[in-house]
C-alpha cells in the first residue's frame, strides 16, 4: 500500500511469495516471486509470476518496521505482514520514489 495516494498502489496480491532483494548504492532492488503449487513439488515446469520494485533512497529515506497501527506519518511505501506489522519505507522529506513493473 502507499502512503500518499491510492493510486500509486502496488498490484501485489499473492498469499505466498518469496522476497528477495538486491541493493547497490543509493537503489535497493526487491523481487516478490509467487509461490505456486508446483514449487511445493519442486516442479518448476510453468513461470511464477514476479513483481519487482526499484527503490530508490533520498538522503532521509529508510525502512523502519513497526506495528500496522503505529505505521509512521511520511511513510511512503508500507509491507504489511500477518503478525499485524509494516516495513515501511520512511521519507521525511519525501525525496525518495520507486518504480514498479
Amino acid at each position: 500500500r502507499c502512503g500518499i495516494n491510492a493510486e500509486y498502489g502496488i498490484p501485489w496480491s499473492k498469499p505466498q511469495f518469496y522476497l528477495a532483494g538486491e541493493a547497490r548504492g543509493k537503489e535497493m532492488r526487491i523481487t516478490f516471486t509467487e509461490v505456486t503449487m508446483k514449487d511445493e513439488d519442486m516442479n518448476f515446469d510453468s513461470v511464477p509470476e514476479t513483481l519487482r520494485i526499484l527503490l530508490i533512497f533520498s538522503a532521509t529515506g529508510r525502512f523502519a518496521l513497526t506495528k500496522t497501527d503505529e505505521t509512521r506519518k511520511h511513510s511512503l511505501l508500507m509491507f504489511d505482514t500477518t503478525d499485524d506489522q509494516t516495513y515501511s519505507f520512511d521519507d521525511t522529506r519525501h525525496l525518495g520514489r520507486w518504480i514498479h513493473n
